[in-house]
């Protein structure tokens, strides 16, 4: 096991079959819908599997190398709709913000899924690490990026600019993400300040002269 990546299951899970191992992350996923993060219990989710502890540490280190599994697939499917989102908006990394954030706020209203986003994020002693290991590096995510970036509306064009300025539109990103789900009645209002803060990014707090 020492080698192996924290947020990686071992290979015996992989070579399950497709039914059993969505058994697996769906006894998860109802975990987390019902229990705050740091209330998971192996105990429950291998119950609800059908598999045996055995069979659960055969394919993870942990319930945290479980989570790291789960939150890791999370971020690869951001990591596409952030592609999309940024081919669709013509590299305009304010309307990407607002995109994502509406996208992930309106997967997370649907019930279960509602339940899961409160459980991660509401509690303040996980939301902020539970939202880091979804974010994962920052670096690696804004470097993977900013490239696609069109700068021909921006005042700062280098790479390093470009990066520091999507560093702050990430920090807002996170800070609204944590608050929609920590108040998910009052999400379209988060939302809202969420767009007044980038505005404020996007077209600078000076008068222009």
């Amino acid at each position: 096991f020492g080698d192996r990546r924290i947020d990686m299951p071992s290979s015996r899970f992989f070579k399950l079959p497709d039914e059993k191992r969505s058994k697996i992350l769906r006894a998860v996923h109802s975990e987390l819908a019902e229990f705050p993060v740091d209330e998971l219990s192996i105990n429950r989710i291998i119950h609800s599997a059908d598999i045996s502890r055995g069979s659960f540490y055969q394919y993870f280190e942990d319930k945290d190398d479980l989570l790291e599994y789960v939150f890791s697939d999370f971020r690869n499917s951001m990591t596409q709709e952030i592609k999309a989102s940024i081919e669709a908006n013509c590299g305009d990394m304010f309307a990407v913000g607002m995109d994502m954030l509406e996208k992930i706020v309106a997967t997370g209203s649907k019930d279960e899924n509602r339940r899961i986003f409160v459980n991660v994020f509401s509690y303040a002693k996980v939301a902020q690490s539970s939202l880091e290991r979804v974010i994962a590096d920052e670096e690696a995510l804004v470097n993977g990026f900013v490239r696609y970036i069109d700068r021909s509306r921006l005042k700062f064009t280098s790479d390093e600019e470009v990066r520091e300025l999507m560093k702050l539109g990430l920090a807002l990103f996170k800070d609204s993400i944590c608050r929609c789900f920590a108040d998910i009645d009052n999400a379209s209002e988060i939302m809202d300040n969420f767009r007044k803060r980038v505005e404020i990014i996007k077209y600078g707090a000076w008068k222009q002269s």
